[in-house]
């Protein structure tokens, strides 16, 4: 969530492809310190594979890509912002409302080694409810196009245009 925003600027704010891909890259590295910090903690490297696996499809995006246009950094903002709004809400909403067991029998839990403690701990199916939750609103959002980039029109508009469209305005 956090790093989606750095690398949704990334990816679109920098004019040459190489400083997108560098600036990607670079984040990744950072990002790495962490979800390698999670990997050691859980003793699995599949956090970090499939953390790398996935700034390699962002990569890739740039490589073979179009030049991003005047208003993809903004859909990308507001992307970013619905999928906080929704991250936020249903935690919130898991953690204090009073949830069916979604099938997740006592034990299931008990059969399961989760490490630490507190309510997602203690009661794994608000965890399933979150997720359910998360991704549902997140795919309706994008159903619906909120936060998807605006329709290509195939019309190039040159910047010399674009500007005297500003001051016309």
């Amino acid at each position: 969530m956090h790093s989606s925003a750095f690398l949704g600027f990334a990816m679109t704010a920098p004019k040459r492809r190489s400083t997108r891909i560098f600036s990607v890259i670079g984040l990744g590295l950072l990002y790495s310190l962490f979800v390698g910090s999670f990997a050691l903690a859980f003793h699995n490297v599949w956090l970090l594979a499939s953390f790398w696996g996935l700034l390699i499809n962002r990569t890739l995006s740039i490589i073979f890509g179009p030049t991003p246009r005047e208003g993809d950094l903004d859909f990308i903002v507001v992307g970013w912002a619905t999928a906080v709004v929704c991250y936020l809400g249903f935690i919130f909403l898991t953690a204090f409302a009073n949830l069916p067991r979604f099938g997740v029998t006592a034990a299931a839990v008990a059969a399961q080694s989760i490490p630490g403690g507190g309510i997602w701990a203690d009661e794994p199916v608000r965890v399933v409810a979150f997720g359910l939750f998360y991704y549902a609103a997140i795919g309706v959002t994008e159903l619906f196009g909120l936060g998807m980039p605006p329709p290509d029109t195939g019309q190039a508009v040159s910047p010399a245009l674009r500007r005297a469209r500003r001051s016309h305005a």
